[in-house]
């Protein structure tokens, strides 16, 4: 009778024991996980919070308002991420343009020749080099396929392909203009850059 009572209070503390464990586990996991968000909050937080000053500093110091709606042509927007590709299309269209975004590399290309079939092409195209599913170097290539395939057949003048990266490295900027963009710039954008990037399909159209 002993033995069974002992048992049996052995197999409550021991029921109990995991209990409390279950709930501690979980208390430390409900921690590391709200840190962990927590963590990423702030982190997204403050890159919005420095894209917001990039634009307002570029707005006010960069960019003339006799200079502003300069470029109302179709610009695709290739980023993947939500604030920058927001902070670029608000930059766009403060210069005017006519703004489509895309989030990866494959909706970028498809996206250009769909475009062209309508008759609307994208005059412009900025890109961020590592969109998913291929990158910005893979599109822009694809894209200046597209327009040798058309070349023989019509008198269009080629896109104006711009590659946005983090990357300051010579190396990335040599590949990304051997793949086909015309010009590269480091983020966070500032917007007189962007608009000098712009130029160049302006001055090709005018040539």
């Amino acid at each position: 009778m002993e033995f069974i009572n002992l048992l049996s209070f052995n197999t409550l503390t021991i029921a109990a024991l995991i209990f409390v464990m279950g709930i501690a586990i979980g208390v430390v996991l409900f921690y590391i996980l709200n840190r962990s968000v927590k963590t990423r909050m702030q982190k997204a937080l403050g890159q919005l919070q420095d894209e917001i000053r990039t634009l307002r500093f570029a707005a006010t110091n960069h960019l003339p308002a006799a200079d502003v709606s300069t470029f109302p042509v179709n610009v695709l927007l290739a980023e993947n991420d939500e604030v920058s590709q927001l902070v670029a299309q608000k930059m766009l269209e403060h210069l005017g343009a006519r703004v489509t975004c895309v989030r990866n590399g494959e909706a970028a290309v498809a996206a250009f020749a769909d475009a062209q079939a309508a008759g609307t092409p994208f005059a412009i195209g900025l890109f961020d080099l590592r969109i998913p599913k291929i990158s910005g170097l893979e599109a822009a290539r694809s894209i200046r396929a597209q327009e040798s395939g058309r070349a023989q057949s019509t008198n269009t003048t080629p896109a104006t392909l711009i590659a946005l990266s983090t990357n300051t490295f010579d190396d990335d900027q040599s590949e990304a203009l051997n793949a086909g963009f015309n010009a590269f710039l480091i983020k966070p954008v500032i917007l007189s850059r962007l608009a000098e990037a712009m130029t160049i399909h302006t001055t090709a159209t005018r040539g």
